[in-house]
């Protein structure tokens, strides 16, 4: 499972079992919703901390992959083509700008 996708998941179950909790002890309203807000992003800051670092190092990764020119994950076909594509706008750009010569 992806990292990002585990961290997200581990921080929706910490909020619905806060949640939970909270309605469970009889809060209601605004304040279910702000305690419920605030105890799961303390408690998701504290219990979190290693799969938050997993996530952070496998985004830096990804970062450096790309910036280094490697692979990505769709093989950089549809990355190419964008690349392509703004190539020849800027282009067009560059010729709108320079105007009529002659």
């Amino acid at each position: 499972m992806p990292v990002v996708l585990r961290y997200t998941l581990l921080r929706l179950s910490l909020l619905a079992a806060v949640g939970l909790l909270a309605y469970a002890v009889g809060l209601r309203g605004v304040w279910w919703l702000l305690v419920t807000a605030v105890v799961s992003i303390l408690l998701s800051f504290v219990l979190l901390r290693g799969p938050r670092e997993q996530m952070t190092q496998a985004i830096l990764d990804r970062q450096q992959q790309r910036a280094q020119g490697g692979p990505s994950r769709g093989g950089g076909r549809f990355s190419r083509g964008l690349d392509d594509d703004a190539a020849a706008e800027d282009a067009d750009d560059d010729r709108r700008r320079e105007g009529p010569r002659g």
